[in-house]
């Protein structure tokens, strides 16, 4: 049985983490699998490079990208295509740009190489990377259309955007193996149309067995009820909380819950959520398994340092990063602690922007030299291991990655008690603290009552490994998704 993981694009957060550990499961119990990413972003090489040198993902993986493989379908018909046609399509490329329109080339990496403003015209012609993509600006900034190209300079598609709709007009496909330029209503269909003929072109043959197709991002769900049910049963993760923190349904959320009846499954990641969810949407099929991660065989309170707290998630608002940082303060201002807080993570977008931000926050609060942001972790267990506990302030969740690994770490866990996640992993005053959503000052008292009692913070830490063993049985959540699966036969 063949299983491919969809998503749009690799993000360094726990989603991605926890579909690559469910794909090594998935290989150790003789299933090919296949990694699915949809979108061509400028980072996507060095993410995949990194995630291809990362020991724990299997060399067995298979990384699939519709622009990729168009593109290694050109090159390999490059060689059948004249140097003159070749040249052409370069010339090609240049000719289209409009006057006064602004004009950049990257390559694969997300560099730009080329830059051409009012005419003036510089051509690279040095492809080592497998995709280039050009793009042309109207005069208002927005882009009109975009071209991707492969190492030789052939033209793969061309994308074209509608300024005044804000939609795309129309993807072409340069199809070389058929001689034909392959007109769909937008990327959405061509996607569609790839997955279907990936499925059918990797189906194993003499076998009734269907594929399964797991997405774990939101913004590809709405393209499960498309591939074929000939083809594949389809199942959708629900990696976020399908309300906000005021019980409201999230807009996008409410749309592909709705749909999600022509599917054959929604994977809850709580048994909490499950039971939200078919409150909310009684015709769904849903299911709960929940992410996973391994006990590392460390020795407790090897590393850890008193007055080291850490913060480990995304760069946004809802994960509570300026809740965090109130906490330090209030311990450093009420109770006359110095308390260093490590922030480990990204934001979604605009990094230096949002590092900014709250940079300038921790400053307000007058204790900038108290916090500390490193970025991206490469190596999550090592880095929690030198906390003497993990705050976990976030005002919506669907589980908390971040919770099982600081558990299975031995490391106890100050977090908000949010809807959807904590609960289920953190028994109170056992292995960490749960905290009345957005109280602040319950957070810094609970912080501070770690890293001043020795004696406390080794009982937590022994129950909070222990504790994390429900979460590191891989062959009992690969037998939950088994059984998800068969209940759809």
């Amino acid at each position: 049985m063949n299983i491919y993981m969809l998503q749009g694009s690799y993000g360094r957060f726990g989603l991605t983490s926890a579909m690559f550990r469910r794909c090594n499961e998935f290989i150790k119990h003789g299933h090919k699998c296949f990694s699915l990413t949809l979108d061509f972003t400028d980072d996507l090489y060095s993410i995949e490079k990194n995630i291809r040198m990362d020991k724990e993902i299997s060399d067995e993986l298979i990384f699939l990208n519709p622009f990729i493989d168009a593109s290694h379908k050109a090159i390999n018909w490059s060689s059948k295509i004249s140097k003159h046609m070749q040249d052409s399509y370069l010339l090609c490329r240049i000719s289209e740009t409009e006057k006064n329109s602004r004009t950049l080339y990257y390559n694969a990496t997300g560099e730009c190489i080329t830059c051409a403003e009012s005419g003036n015209y510089e051509v690279n012609k040095t492809y080592d990377e497998n995709v280039l993509i050009y793009e042309s600006f109207s005069n208002k900034g927005a882009v009109v259309k975009e071209k991707f190209y492969s190492p030789s300079g052939l033209c793969i598609a061309i994308r074209e955007w509608d300024e005044q709709e804000k939609k795309q007009k129309c993807f072409l496909l340069f199809d070389y193996s058929i001689g034909f330029v392959v007109e769909y209503e937008n990327t959405f269909s061509w996607c569609i149309s790839w997955i279907n003929s990936t499925i059918s072109e990797n189906q194993p043959e003499k076998t009734l067995d269907k594929s399964i197709v797991i997405c774990d991002g939101p913004g590809s769900a709405p393209k499960l009820k498309h591939i074929s049910t000939t083809l594949a049963q389809r199942y959708y993760v629900l990696h976020n909380n399908h309300k906000h923190s005021n019980g409201k349904l999230t807009k996008r959320d409410e749309t592909n819950l709705k749909s999600m009846h022509t599917i054959d499954g929604v994977i809850a990641l709580t048994p909490q959520h499950l039971k939200d969810l078919i409150a909310d949407y009684p015709n769904g099929k849903f299911h709960s398994i929940p992410n996973f991660t391994k006990i590392k065989d460390i020795k407790l309170d090897d590393d850890f340092i008193a007055n080291r707290i850490g913060f480990f998630g995304q760069l946004i608002d809802r994960k509570g990063v300026k809740d965090a940082i109130d906490a330090i303060s209030i311990i450093k201002n009420k109770y006359n602690t110095d308390t260093y807080l490590e922030i480990y993570g990204i934001a979604p977008s605009d990094q230096e922007k949002v590092m900014a931000l709250y940079s300038n926050y921790a400053k307000e609060k007058n204790i900038a030299h108290l916090v500390n942001f490193n970025g991206y972790s490469s190596d999550v267990f090592h880095d929690m291991r030198k906390c003497a506990c993990v705050i976990f302030p976030s005002y919506s969740e669907a589980q908390g990655l971040t919770v099982i690994e600081s558990l299975a770490n031995g490391i106890p866990v100050v977090a908000y008690n949010c809807n959807y996640g904590p609960a289920a992993m953190i028994e109170n005053g056992e292995n960490g603290y749960l905290v009345d959503t957005g109280d602040r000052e319950e957070l810094a008292k609970k912080i501070l009552d770690i890293i001043t009692d020795g004696n406390l913070r080794k009982r937590l830490s022994n129950n909070a490994k222990t504790s994390a063993i429900e979460f590191s049985d891989s062959n009992k959540i690969y037998d939950s998704w088994i059984e998800a699966f068969n209940k759809t036969n």
